[in-house]
């Protein structure tokens, strides 16, 4: 069997009227259920081309893999958050080397409340900001989505 010995587990068929693409997308092409999956193609430069290869099986396993993992990420959000809080203050940041001025700032308690103030709301951004890059790297390279509006429902 083709797809058994590492066969492609997607092909595009061309038609050259809206009837016959109807009809191909509607009609029964097999009496067994479940061996084809007949659907309209996406627009070719949605296609990524390197994940077409991918058995729909394994796609669908670390999909799940990844939604279970992204589930636990959300449970233990605060973790990160809280570590951020803490970690971005005046006070933590003049013990890390080449900060040790940050002790005595000349600016006086203005500048201790402006580092503690905007510090860790900067460091939350920073984090909420790579969460989307995460997301695609996941869904990109991990889950091997087979088009790039797939990878931005993802996101």
């Amino acid at each position: 069997d083709y797809f058994t010995k590492g066969g492609m587990s997607t092909g595009f068929v061309t038609f050259c009227d809206l009837t016959s693409v109807t009809c191909a997308v509607s009609a029964p092409l097999t009496s067994l259920p479940g061996v084809l999956t007949v659907s309209l193609a996406p627009e070719p430069r949605d296609i990524i081309w390197d994940n077409i290869r991918v058995d729909p099986k394994i796609r669908r396993a670390k999909v799940n893999a990844a939604d279970i993992l992204f589930m636990l990420g959300a449970v233990l959000w605060s973790i990160p958050v809280a570590t951020i809080q803490k970690l971005s203050t005046a006070d933590n940041l003049y013990k890390v080397p080449g900060f040790g001025w940050m002790a005595n700032p000349k600016g006086g308690f203005k500048f201790t409340v402006l580092i503690n103030s905007y510090l860790p709301v900067a460091g939350l951004l920073v984090l909420i900001m790579l969460l989307p890059v995460i997301f695609k790297m996941v869904a990109l390279r991990y889950e091997r989505l087979k088009c790039l509006s797939n990878v931005q429902d993802s996101i």
